[in-house]
């Protein structure tokens, strides 16, 4: 696992004995949440593509991990459509009256 923080010249590699199925995929993790599933014994590893949450687990115990956005990774930006004016003039919103209250003795 080569790793090389932006700032940082040196890569960090990590050799590890295992069995992997699937196709080749690479996700940046932040090194310390990834340490916390080596020392959990977490031993296995689901991972579906760069931007997807990463799932380690051992039995029941499970560690999910954000993956960190590369920084040549798209990002998506969504807007919600705004509401039309007929849509708010059709349902005037209403508020419930303020309840009053007076100080107990």
């Amino acid at each position: 696992m080569p790793h090389q923080y932006h700032c940082d010249p040196a890569w960090t590699s990590i050799l590890i004995d295992a069995e992997v199925k699937g196709r080749p995929v690479s996700v940046s993790l932040n090194r310390h949440y990834l340490l916390n599933a080596v020392r959990f014994g977490l031993n296995e590893l689901e991972v579906e593509d760069l931007l997807s949450p990463v799932v380690f687990s051992k039995g029941s115990k499970r560690l999910v991990i954000v993956p960190l956005r590369p920084d040549d990774s798209p990002v998506k930006v969504v807007t919600r459509a705004q509401p039309s004016s007929e849509a708010t003039t059709a349902a005037p919103a209403t508020t419930p009256p303020a309840e009053q209250t007076t100080p107990q003795e």
